[in-house]
């Protein structure tokens, strides 16, 4: 955490190692636009075993929209050390971050149930996808592979009408006011009269 008088003055992010997966959230109210309800990053580099599982050798998960900064969910990334990588992971994360995530009931912006069951929610969002690219997509249920893709944005396309109006103006068209365009364009010049 920055003190008062600290500034960062760089920021260096690595490249994923072999194993080491990445996922960041964030939930808003809208998809564009919007500012964040609760955001996480989450980090994990998982170990093979002889027996061919995989284990949680590092953890890293950032919390934003729980307390007043983005912190870290160390109980979290404490408990889950060392833990294989299957569905019994699921409670013990979810008990941890209850206590990592805790938001007050009288917290700014209320809505407080909903921000705590959101972070465990990213969770195991998480969990699912580093499932799919560690042991491949049959590893997941099929019931819960809708967790799997991000939402992404179509193209927007657009099209603009116009009217070309004929110098001689026929009666059932309309008259634009003939100071519309310079108004338009930010042209006109307005000016004051001052009386005395």
């Amino acid at each position: 955490m920055l003190e008062q008088d600290e500034v960062i003055v760089s920021v260096s992010l690595p490249f994923t190692r072999e194993n080491e997966y990445f996922e960041g959230f964030k939930q808003a109210r809208r998809r564009e636009d919007d500012i964040a309800i609760v955001t996480a990053a989450m980090r994990v580099l998982l170990e093979p075993t002889a027996s061919g599982s995989l284990v949680v050798k590092e953890l890293g998960i950032g919390l934003g929209g729980v307390d007043k900064v983005t912190k870290p969910a160390g109980h979290t990334e404490r408990v889950l050390q060392g833990c294989e990588w299957n569905d019994d992971l699921i409670d013990k994360a979810c008990a941890a971050l209850r206590l990592d995530a805790f938001v007050p009931p009288n917290a700014p912006g209320g809505m407080v149930k909903f921000r705590r069951t959101l972070v465990n929610s990213f969770f195991y969002k998480f969990y699912l996808r580093v499932k799919a690219q560690a042991l491949g997509i049959d590893a997941i249920p099929p019931k819960e592979r809708s967790a799997l893709p991000e939402f992404t944005k179509p193209l927007m396309h657009a099209e603009q009408h116009y009217q070309v109006v004929d110098e001689r103006r026929p009666v059932h068209l309309p008259l634009p006011h003939l100071s519309a365009k310079k108004q338009v364009t930010g042209e006109a010049i307005v000016r004051m009269q001052v009386r005395e």
